[in-house]
């Protein structure tokens, strides 16, 4: 299995084959947009597999770059794996060591990012094929009686610049009552209220002066 690996052997054969050509990889870097970055923090046994749910805006045709706890040392307490979801809930891809490759056939773009320090960080490619919002799971490797580290998770893509998230409006707060529908109602009409009440005046005069003929 490949948790059962050596951390020294791991990290030298990862740094000898995936070092980044100098002066490349500033020039590469340019061709990627940064779509996510932020930061997870879990509790508990990583036995249990805590994890958390990140909502990430796709479009269609662009090809996207999920990393997590890529810039940690190598340890157990850094080993992440990552899942991820279509807007209508199926499961696309997962993957979790980066050297090991993502699901859905996208290999790890040396020429684009710099290799991960951390061996056991996770990452995962894909080409979306519909534009939506999807579901990036965050979990970790079950190592027993281990407390994860905070992951971090940044989200690279290549492709068309993605429109801005709309930024939600104010929740209306609690109301009371029936609002008032007949407020500023333009002059002269009879639903006005001193109309009503100049109506209601005449009628209540009418009245009394029936009741006394009567």
């Amino acid at each position: 299995m490949r948790k059962r690996c050596l951390a020294a052997v791991a990290l030298l054969t990862c740094g000898a084959f995936f070092a980044p050509i100098p002066g490349s990889e500033a020039q590469a870097q340019t061709q990627l947009q940064t779509l996510l970055t932020q930061t997870v923090t879990f509790t508990g046994d990583m036995a249990s597999q805590p994890s958390q749910n990140i909502t990430v805006n796709l479009v269609a045709g662009n090809t996207y770059y999920f990393q997590a706890a890529f810039d940690v040392p190598f340890s157990n307490s850094n080993d992440p794996e990552q899942y991820l979801y279509s807007p209508s809930g199926t499961q696309l891809a997962f993957n979790d060591d980066w050297q090991n490759g993502s699901s859905t056939g996208v290999s790890f773009p040396t020429s684009l990012l710099p290799a991960p320090a951390n061996t056991w960080s996770s990452f995962i490619g894909y080409t979306a094929t519909v534009s939506g919002a999807y579901t990036l799971k965050v979990t970790t490797y079950p190592w027993s009686g281990t407390t994860p580290n905070p992951f971090s998770i940044k989200v690279s893509y290549q492709g068309t610049p993605q429109p801005p998230v709309p930024t939600p409006g104010p929740t209306p707060g609690p109301t009371t009552g029936v609002p008032n529908v007949k407020l500023n109602l333009p002059a002269g009409d009879f639903n006005e209220p001193r109309w009503f009440a100049m109506r209601r005046d005449v009628w209540m005069t009418s009245a009394i002066h029936e009741r006394r003929a009567a």
